[in-house]
């Protein structure tokens, strides 16, 4: 029996002979195609990201049916989706009624919500550092600008804080790496082959589609030993997670693929390795939405850029005496005294140093050759579509 073919019942006698005859006619091919079509992409849209790539692998019908599904393409992160006004910063977390209604309790903002002036100042340093052309000079100054911003609504807390951290709620917006108050990364909006940035000690802060990630390094060199440990534990990690990244996006061409939903057009990268004067920015800007394609070149300059400069600091910076009596603020003695109890134990810190330079060496050593064959790691002229604040101009 056909597999179209429709089996009569007894009822059948009773139904007009035009319906009858209308029933018996076979469902169209089309109708039957659009059904399975429609059926595959419920299924695949609950898939998790890995397994809807590996499908675009199964066969050229799945292929084409993911390649023409908008909702597909959303999900894999092909499909711009512009940022709208229900969603003013889309990226970050919200921050709970008792961070954002906490207000400064002294100073130049006293009575100010902490959260809302934080972001007041970075937007004001954002908007000046995404202009074109910014010189070396000019992120300076503004650099300067909103770190002594930061620092006045930081410091305007001192003496007020509870023992398990900030008081009314702050802690929930105090990011340690840079010191300052702002909402945290949604890691759900970032595409997931920059997921180990999750694992980072990061900041993440921005406004719209204009986002800025600085991956901390090393920024005081009178540290315990622990902390190098950690600090090197974390660069080995950065460059195993990169090289892996580069690969993935390699073997199944992702390089269109955006960085963020909804899109993000300014992507910012700071470049300030430990003890460097200056302040340089890596600037990604595509008004259709910043592409893997373009972000991990920019984070794999960051990358090698800081271990070099670290290297050569690291080495001109060789403790050969002792500084332990040149202290003479508050707070410079307050901060070594936690570092270094003793002055026994910052002599073992000046000691032990030429093995930390050297352990040092060693992990630079290994991300170099884990970046062995990868194009952007040797490139030595950057495309055009980079802003480097390097130069007494940027890159238009």
């Amino acid at each position: 029996m056909s597999p179209n073919k429709r089996i009569k019942t007894s009822h059948d006698d009773d139904e007009p002979s035009s319906q009858s005859s209308n029933a018996d006619a076979p469902p169209s091919a089309g109708t039957n195609l659009a059904g399975i079509y429609e059926l595959m992409e419920l299924i695949l849209v609950h898939l998790p990201y890995s397994s809807l790539l590996h499908c675009t692998q199964v066969s050229h019908t799945w292929r084409a049916l993911i390649t023409h599904s908008s909702k597909l393409q959303r999900l894999l992160h092909k499909t711009p989706t512009p940022i709208t006004p229900s969603t003013p910063n889309p990226h970050f977390e919200p921050a709970t009624i008792e961070a954002s209604t906490a207000v400064i309790p002294r100073g130049l903002h006293l009575g100010a919500p902490a959260l809302a002036t934080s972001q007041d100042h970075f937007n004001a340093f954002l908007a000046r550092v995404t202009a074109h052309p910014v010189c070396i000079a000019c992120g300076n100054a503004a650099l300067d600008r909103y770190d002594t911003a930061k620092w006045r609504v930081r410091c305007a807390f001192q003496g007020v804080r509870v023992a398990n951290g900030w008081p009314r709620g702050l802690q929930q917006i105090y990011c340690e790496p840079c010191e300052g108050f702002h909402t945290h990364l949604r890691l759900e909006n970032l595409h997931p082959v920059m997921g180990f940035l999750a694992d980072m000690d990061v900041c993440a802060k921005g406004e719209g589609g204009k986002v800025m990630v600085a991956v901390y390094t090393m920024h005081a060199y009178n540290v315990p030993r622990s902390c190098w440990d950690d600090y090197m534990a974390q660069e080995l990690f950065f460059g195993r997670s990169l090289r892996r990244a580069v690969d993935v996006v390699q073997q199944a061409g992702l390089q269109g693929d955006l960085l963020m939903k909804p899109m993000v057009t300014d992507y910012i990268l700071p470049l300030c390795p430990g003890g460097r004067e200056e302040r340089m920015f890596i600037h990604v800007r595509n008004a259709d939405g910043v592409r893997l394609g373009q972000v991990l070149p920019a984070y794999l300059f960051a990358t090698k850029m800081c271990l070099a400069e670290m290297q050569r600091d690291m080495k001109v910076r060789l403790p050969t005496m002792d500084t332990w009596g040149t202290w003479t603020g508050a707070g410079a003695v307050l901060d070594m005294s936690i570092r270094f109890p003793t002055r026994e134990d910052y002599a073992a810190y000046v000691d032990g140093w030429p093995d930390t330079v050297r352990r040092f060496d060693e992990v630079a050593s290994e991300v170099n050759e884990l970046m062995s064959g990868v194009e952007a790691w040797e490139w030595t002229e950057w495309p055009q579509e980079y802003a480097f604040l390097m130069n007494d101009t940027a890159v238009a």
